[in-house]
């Protein structure tokens, strides 16, 4: 079975979850991410391989709780998404591996954060 947005939609509906992995989940957009930035209590979140752009990056910034975040080969994500993140105080490890479209020295960076 393959998740989808409407998949997404429902998962969320459980409001305590704290860790969502999505890693792969090609048929995942926006859409789908707009739902999961509902998920206000999430600590882990992984979108790798996700058809995200910098509308869906920009919904996460409400994710306050947010500890580790995996964009993975989230290849519309640019330089100008990525600012939208700095809300997350919290975040201590965000890969940005394959995300062709971003300045090098930006992923280099962060790909040196602390994993915990």
């Amino acid at each position: 079975m393959l998740v989808t947005d409407q998949g997404v939609r429902a998962v969320a509906e459980l409001k305590c979850l704290t860790h969502l992995f999505l890693g792969g989940c090609s048929l995942v957009t926006d859409v789908g991410v707009q739902a999961v930035a509902e998920l206000k209590c999430l600590t882990l979140l992984s979108l790798g391989g996700c058809l995200l752009t910098n509308e869906g990056v920009r919904a996460l910034a409400g994710l306050t709780h947010l500890t580790r975040l995996n964009l993975l080969a989230c290849s519309s994500v640019t330089d100008a998404g990525l600012r939208h993140l700095s809300t997350l105080k919290n975040l201590t490890y965000l890969n940005l591996d394959y995300c062709d479209t971003l300045n090098p020295r930006r992923r280099h960076s962060a790909s040196r954060s602390p994993a915990s």
